[in-house]
């Protein structure tokens, strides 16, 4: 999918501005034209601010263009556990859902106060589904704060095609979820990419494009 096409998609399609907790009065992530800080945030941000200032004098290129930087997710789902092999990540699904489909449309907001992205996952043959994926950068409070794990892969694209297992959706609507970097994988520009711990794996290596990495899980997934 060529760049103008990626363009028109995002257009087309939209990501919820928030997303409520399925348990408790409170939003589990918020689009960032939407959020409003609290003061104890705002300290928090500013408390971040200078630490990123004291590391970046240590290291000049820390953090290039962000006035606060985090590394880190908000660790509060049952499917943050690591999958170290692809045997790993096979019997991780066999208890799951397995999700697979296209990219269609990607937006950024607060989750607890950290920056997270939201991709929109469409698969054709069902309602779509919602991505957290704690790689992030966004403007507020005359701040740029940025947020990234690095035990993902870099954010997909709209338009690249990603697959992950599932169990409890975060949110109130059953759409939203949250898993370890560890069990995405996502296909872009024809190449299979996967987070560090599983980007050496034989196994993964065999496949060639996500459909057949879901084929593969689905038959140990209970469905």
């Amino acid at each position: 999918m060529n760049a103008v096409a990626r363009l028109l998609l995002s257009l087309i399609v939209s990501i919820p501005t928030e997303f409520q907790h399925p348990h408790f009065d409170r939003v589990v992530w918020i689009a960032a034209d939407r959020a409003v800080l609290s003061d104890t945030q705002k300290e928090l941000l500013q408390k971040g601010r200078r630490q990123t200032a004291r590391q970046r004098e240590k290291e000049p290129a820390f953090a290039s263009g962000c006035d606060v930087m985090f590394f880190g997710q908000i660790e509060d789902s049952p499917d943050l556990f690591a999958a170290r092999s692809w045997n790993d990540l096979h019997r991780i699904a066999s208890s799951r859902t397995v999700f697979e489909g296209a990219v269609t449309a990607t937006a950024i907001g607060l989750r607890n106060g950290l920056p997270y992205a939201v991709l929109r996952i469409e698969s054709g043959a069902s309602s779509p589904v919602f991505l957290l994926y704690p790689d992030a950068r966004l403007q507020l409070d005359g701040m740029t704060i940025c947020n990234i794990d690095r035990s993902y892969a870099p954010r997909p694209s709209v338009g690249d095609r990603i697959v992950f297992p599932a169990s409890l959706a975060a949110d109130a609507s059953g759409t939203l979820y949250h898993v370890s970097g560890d069990w995405i994988i996502y296909e872009h520009h024809g190449a299979i990419v996967t987070g560090p711990a599983l980007r050496s794996s034989a196994e993964i290596k065999r496949f060639k494009s996500t459909r057949d990495v879901a084929a593969a899980l689905r038959a140990a997934a209970v469905n």
